[in-house]
């Protein structure tokens, strides 16, 4: 369930597939808008979705219920206008049943259901059914609000010790919750610590699936992949950037582009020299040490002939992953196809591929890596208050799973200016007297060595 609006000063929660939802002390300044997330069925004539709801107090005795059935096929997209009731809620028990229509190309629906803002209530949602051939239940046990499920698992975990140049401390507050505090967004994790090996991920992957079919799609078998030097491939990774308008429902930023004043040089869009090495004697790496370090991944066609610049490189790069780690967690900072080679399972090789190289590469850098993250698990594309599944079920095809982590510091051995950042990013003030360790200590962010 997504409470995609809701007024300030309402609580909610979740009790035994039953959603309360208190508005009884809000400020009044949004509409409450819930909604269920897309669920596969199937749909056939006589169809209808049954919705209980039992009011236990209301400032005005009686309101309005809007609710709307949304027709998506089966990649969630629209596929006709959604059919809108609205009803009277009373104290106490309401059953409402709404004829489904049997639009041609639909084999997912969602529900939304909207209250007034100036409607202050206690109400429990006791239940939003379809009934076909079989009856389904649209109701989950996910709570989203603003990114953030308060259902989701919770793990600790260290992001090291923080030396000059480090990655991942951005996170901190918005993914990364500290102490008692959580984060502010739900993060997409994939808990590599839990596999034995390379072995055992894929065959927990291949369990997890609801289609058959190989994981990794045979038309990119002929595809390689490997880390690379971006200043070696600019003109590949633009036209990647450039290959689709549209990314998630979003215009791609700028500064991937052409356009962008980063890219205006040259050397960058005219290759002259291969270059092997981005920091003397750590190769491809931007590197600080073994846990502090970030490199582009990618995935190449072979193409005799082809060219980047002035360099012959006979393969042509058509997607790539920037992945940065920090202690004992990695993640995915960018991960982009070119849409012409998308249809062919390049993402699924990459990916299986990379993982595949941290289980396997007996390297320190490596190491010690206990999970890969990848953005909030619930971003991507949203529609009239309804999330598509794309992004986040192409995550959890591959075992990614919604995760609350609580990050913190190892030990003293940290850089004095960032920890300052830290901070005052996330809002930690020190009493007085105290230093800027002690309110680290105090606020959970920093553990000590023992």
């Amino acid at each position: 369930m997504n409470i995609a609006s809701i007024a300030e000063g309402s609580k909610f929660e979740l009790n035994e597939g039953v959603l309360r939802i208190d508005t009884s002390s809000s400020e009044m300044n949004s509409h409450t808008l819930i909604s269920t997330e897309v669920k596969k069925i199937k749909s056939s004539e006589n169809c209808l979705v049954r919705i209980r709801t039992n009011c236990i107090s209301s400032e005005k005795g009686e309101y309005k219920i809007n609710a709307t059935i949304h027709y998506r096929d089966w990649s969630g997209r629209k596929v006709a206008e959604p059919c809108k009731k609205s009803f009277t809620q009373y104290l106490g028990v309401l059953n409402e049943e709404i004829e489904l229509i049997d639009h041609e190309g639909v084999s997912k629906i969602a529900i939304t259901l909207n209250m007034n803002k100036n409607i202050q209530t206690l109400i429990d949602i006791e239940e939003i059914t379809f009934i076909g051939d079989l009856e389904l239940s649209l109701m989950d046990s996910n709570l989203i609000h603003k990114g953030f499920n308060k259902y989701a698992e919770k793990r600790k975990i260290c992001i090291g010790e923080v030396p000059r140049k480090t990655r991942g401390t951005n996170l901190i507050g918005r993914f990364l919750g500290f102490g008692e505090t959580d984060p502010r967004e739900t993060m997409s994790v994939l808990h590599l610590d839990r596999f034995e090996n390379f072995d055992h991920y894929l065959s927990e992957v291949k369990k997890s699936r609801k289609v058959k079919g190989a994981i990794i799609p045979t038309k990119s078998k002929s595809y390689i992949s490997h880390e690379f030097h971006l200043h070696n491939f600019v003109p590949d990774y633009l036209d990647i950037n450039e290959s689709a308008d549209i990314r998630q429902g979003k215009p791609m930023s700028e500064s991937y582009l052409r356009t962008a004043p980063r890219w205006q040089n040259s050397d960058l869009l005219h290759p002259k020299v291969w270059k092997e090495e981005r920091t003397k004697g750590h190769g491809l790496y931007e590197y600080v040490d073994d846990e502090n370090w970030g490199v582009h991944y990618g995935i190449f066609h072979p193409e005799d002939g082809h060219y980047q610049g002035d360099i012959q490189v006979d393969k042509r790069l058509v997607g790539y992953l920037f992945v940065a780690r920090f202690g004992e967690a990695a993640i995915y900072s960018y991960i982009i196809g070119h849409s012409e080679h998308n249809r062919n399972g390049i993402m699924h090789k990459l990916h299986f591929d990379f993982i595949g190289q941290v289980f396997n590469e007996e390297t320190t850098k490596f190491s010690g890596i206990k999970c890969i993250l990848y953005a909030g698990h619930y971003q991507g594309e949203t529609e009239d208050g309804i999330r598509f599944g794309g992004l986040t079920d192409w995550k959890e095809s591959k075992l990614f799973s919604p995760t609350n982590l609580m990050a913190f510091i190892r030990g003293q051995n940290y850089d004095q200016d960032i920890i300052l950042k830290i901070m005052e990013n996330i809002g930690i003030a020190k009493r007085e007297g105290a230093s800027s360790h002690e309110a680290l200590l105090e606020c959970g962010l920093i553990e000590e060595e023992e």
